[in-house]
């Protein structure tokens, strides 16, 4: 069985590294971490002779390591405008592990944008067999669907999302997660308050994201400035970015160009904050 549903990625693989030969796993690092170095850079053909020579190295073994690269691979290929070999790419990552949810939503994605409901819903669905309570993965397929016009197919997603049942902390995170894209801030509320004293750097990241979106931002402050007392905070870089906004709602615009410098020193990649800076600077 694992050899069969192997067998598209096996042969990705292989059609690789028929010249190539092992090496150590630094170097198969360093060959992918350039890569991912050249996507960031928007590099992608140089990123995808990255790739590929870091799953050349790997002499034809498939591990996490080299799936990984390969996710990395299909997404400069569809960057560089090579749809088809993207999707090649997920479909064989499907293939290769019927668990895994990522490749179906990728693929399904794509298919969206080339505007095939059925192939994206059949995908979406495949993935939602595949992971059935994970709320994140229903939130953005709602997103997807929502951002082309599927708004009716789109909040059946969310809706689905809200019948998992359980009263575990991500349970009451994730219904969290739903309403506040629903826009039901008191019903996401709700949840969370669930959560008492549980309320770790992650619960109070998501209060505070909630408390901004529904205009209480003296609260989102509190709530963002609490999770980052945490010895070290999970979700340190979100809660950052909400104290940001919460200083700039509240109109302490020199607090919030202070964090937001200090932000970038730890995020310099963040567009979204170096722009929010930009406007800062004209306060």
């Amino acid at each position: 069985m694992k050899k069969k549903k192997g067998f598209l990625l096996l042969a990705l693989v292989l059609a690789l590294v028929l010249f190539g030969g092992c090496a150590t796993t630094k170097e198969i690092n360093q060959e992918k971490d350039a890569g991912i170095e050249a996507m960031n850079k928007g590099d992608y053909d140089s990123a995808i002779k990255h790739f590929d020579k870091s799953i050349k190295m790997a002499g034809g073994k498939i591990n996490n390591q080299v799936v990984d690269t390969c996710f990395y691979k299909a997404a400069a290929q569809y960057n560089l405008g090579e749809v088809n070999k993207a999707l090649d790419q997920y479909t064989a990552l499907m293939a290769y592990d019927e668990k895994d949810s990522k490749a179906c939503f990728l693929r399904g994605s794509i298919y969206l944008k080339q505007k095939n409901e059925k192939k994206a819903l059949a995908d979406y669905k495949e993935a939602i067999n595949r992971n059935p309570e994970d709320y994140e993965l229903y939130i953005l397929i709602y997103r997807n669907l929502s951002g082309q016009g599927y708004d009716k197919k789109a909040k059946s997603y969310l809706k689905k999302a809200l019948k998992i049942e359980g009263d575990k902390k991500e349970n009451y995170l994730g219904r969290g997660r739903v309403y506040l894209e629903m826009k039901e801030y008191d019903k996401a509320s709700a949840q969370l308050d669930k959560l008492g004293d549980k309320s770790d750097d992650e619960t109070l990241a998501l209060m505070g994201d909630v408390a901004l979106a529904a205009g209480q931002y003296d609260k989102a402050l509190s709530y963002y400035q609490k999770g980052l007392e945490a010895k070290h905070p999970k979700d340190q870089q979100r809660l950052l970015k909400g104290e940001v906004a919460a200083l700039e709602y509240t109109g302490e615009f020199k607090e919030a160009k202070k964090k937001a410098e200090a932000y970038l020193k730890q995020y310099p990649g963040d567009e979204e904050m170096q722009r929010e800076l930009v406007f800062l600077n004209t306060r």
